[in-house]
């Protein structure tokens, strides 16, 4: 049987989400590949965009990820984009706009008040699109795989 918890911040269990009142996302992940669950919580309007709640011995410590305010929208996702092992951060933007945002894990070095590095995204110049055996299918348009999105632009190229 599972016994559930329930963690307010409006009870004081949590710490309130640091910036905006317009949570846009939530995301349940294990970013400092302890075994313990960890959760980010995604904001827009006012920065910090990305604040990462972590489990510390007495209470949860809040990480900022994004400092900044972005556009950021319901759906996230975390995924090893640069194959060192640890989970990245990958959002999107809300419906003003299609861009793709990630960031780089730096674990195993943490500092709550240092916001993480924003990821290179890059146009897709080729005619062949590399992609690992687990996702091996590609759509046109948009397109969920692995934690990424793909788009076509109007130049008929695809930016990830």
């Amino acid at each position: 049987m599972i016994a559930w918890r329930r963690l307010s911040s409006e009870e004081g269990q949590l710490p309130k989400p640091p910036g905006s009142d317009q949570q846009t996302g939530c995301l349940i992940w294990d970013a400092d590949k302890d075994g313990r669950q960890e959760f980010v919580i995604t904001c827009r309007n006012r920065g910090p965009a990305v604040a990462w709640y972590r489990p510390l011995r007495q209470g949860w410590g809040v990480y900022t990820i994004e400092p900044d305010s972005i556009p950021i929208e319901a759906g996230c996702a975390a995924q090893d984009v640069t194959g060192n092992g640890a989970p990245d951060f990958i959002a999107g933007e809300d419906y003003q706009g299609g861009s793709v945002y990630w960031w780089e894990n730096p674990w195993p070095h943490f500092a709550p008040e240092t916001g993480w590095q924003p990821g290179a995204l890059y146009e897709h110049q080729g005619a062949t699109l590399e992609m690992s055996p687990g996702a091996n299918v590609f759509h046109y348009g948009q397109a969920l795989f692995e934690g990424l999105k793909a788009y076509r632009t109007r130049a008929d190229r695809v930016v990830l």
